[in-house]
């Protein structure tokens, strides 16, 4: 299980949907909770394939905001080796 919460984001994440709904009806108990799909968490684009069971983080909107910040917006990009 994975729970990350920063000051009134949180985002959780489970193997297992009970284990994911058990905790989200404890942390009812005592917090204003309000559950939904996640897009975005922090800036981060939240990318998520079911079908293989993977997840993917994206922070493509701050990277384009630096680069027009530093008028970079337009430079030649080149590719990562794996």
């Amino acid at each position: 299980m994975l729970l990350a919460i920063y000051v009134d984001d949180g985002i959780a994440a489970a193997k297992n949907k009970k284990i994911l709904d058990k905790l989200t009806s404890y942390l009812k108990e005592f917090l204003e909770l309000t559950t939904m799909e996640c897009n975005s968490y922090l800036g981060f684009q939240v990318q998520r394939d079911r079908k293989n069971r993977t997840i993917d983080l994206s922070q493509s909107h701050y990277v384009d905001k630096i680069l027009d910040k530093y008028k970079m917006s337009n430079c030649n990009a080149i590719s990562t080796p794996e």
